[in-house]
């Protein structure tokens, strides 16, 4: 089966793209809240003890992009997204 060309690419690789850029934006999140070089500000409180409001944004900015990550699986399968057949319920 061939892939379809989408503008000079296959049409599947922008959004797989924008979805690792989002990971990569999480990771350093996650970073800047949990590592005291990062975040100057949770080294004068406590080092090493993130900022209650920073690990809140945190986990929000993960479960948005694990939502948006299923989401797009699911769209980019089509109808099979919705079988167990396909491995998307993985």
């Amino acid at each position: 089966m061939r892939a379809r060309r989408h503008l000079g690419g296959t049409a599947h690789r922008a959004p797989l793209v924008d979805l690792l850029t989002a990971l990569h934006e999480s990771e350093a999140h996650r970073r800047a809240a949990w590592d005291p070089h990062h975040a100057p500000r949770c080294r004068a409180v406590d080092p090493g003890v993130p900022m209650p409001r920073d690990v809140s944004m945190v986990k929000l900015t993960a479960t948005e992009l694990a939502k948006r990550a299923a989401l797009e699986g699911t769209r980019l399968m089509g109808g099979m997204g919705y079988t167990t057949e396909g491995g998307m319920e993985e």
